[in-house]
């Protein structure tokens, strides 16, 4: 196994939420975020899609849970089934469901732009090694059909991201441009921002997702980004690249 390079790491989900709120430029980028209460999650469930609960702590989309109020039930999605309970049963079930002794999170659920009928997200790399943060990868992960996530050990697949632009862009290529350069702006403020707080900060992945009306919402940053997505590409060069700059920052 290939040895990670040794730099600062920032687990929590929230603390790092909290960070990026403080730019307001990245603002209208961040979903609804709270720690998991049963108030939070009811207020949030009223005034949004869904909500979707993960824990603070943790990767590969294990413990997510998917919420969408429907009348006075809520039908419940996890990575193993799903279910319709009614409000009163709810919260006994989900604190079941949730992973003992872990904090969890609650986010805004975002209706997600698809590519050929599956939802899409994008993973953007960046690395530090020197005094600029470089994005050294960009592609884009498709959910397999009717997943709760997208994650590549989830069975997820990896796609060139310009593919997934065209895609839901329909093919215009002016908002294909413009979404691609966005999302390079906001990847690189959130390293700014971050970096700013967490100055031991060397690599960075960030996930990201662009909704149905064509806006970009940021769900998570890694600070410990694997990087076997970029593997699974056709074209190894994002995959090559990161590597070689790694090598420059053990």
């Amino acid at each position: 196994m290939k040895r990670m390079p040794r730099y600062q790491t920032v687990a929590s989900k929230l603390r790092k939420t909290a960070v990026l709120l403080r730019n307001e430029q990245l603002k209208p980028y961040i979903p609804e975020s709270q720690k998991y209460s049963r108030q939070a999650v009811l207020s949030m469930l009223r005034r949004h899609p869904f909500v979707f609960l993960k824990p603070d702590i943790g990767g590969g989309g294990k413990g997510a849970i998917k919420l969408t109020l429907s009348g006075d039930q809520v039908k419940c999605q996890t990575l193993n089934g799903r279910r319709v309970l009614r409000i009163n049963e709810v919260f006994p079930w989900i604190e079941r469901q949730m992973i003992s002794g872990r904090t969890y999170m609650a986010q805004q659920g975002i209706e997600m732009a698809q590519a050929d009928g599956r939802n899409v997200d994008f993973r953007v790399h960046l690395q530090k090694p020197r005094d600029h943060w470089l994005i050294t990868g960009f592609c884009a992960k498709l959910a397999p059909p009717g997943s709760l996530v997208t994650n590549r050990c989830r069975g997820g697949q990896a796609l060139e991201a310009s593919q997934a632009l065209k895609k839901i862009s329909h093919h215009d290529h002016k908002k294909e441009k413009s979404l691609n350069e966005e999302i390079y702006f906001v990847s690189k403020e959130i390293a700014k921002t971050l970096n700013e707080r967490f100055t031991g900060l060397k690599e960075l992945g960030v996930d990201l997702t662009v909704d149905q009306n064509e806006n970009i919402w940021i769900f998570e940053v890694n600070t410990r980004p694997v990087i076997k997505l970029f593997q699974r590409l056709k074209d190894k060069t994002a995959y090559q690249q990161i590597n070689r700059i790694r090598k420059q920052m053990l």
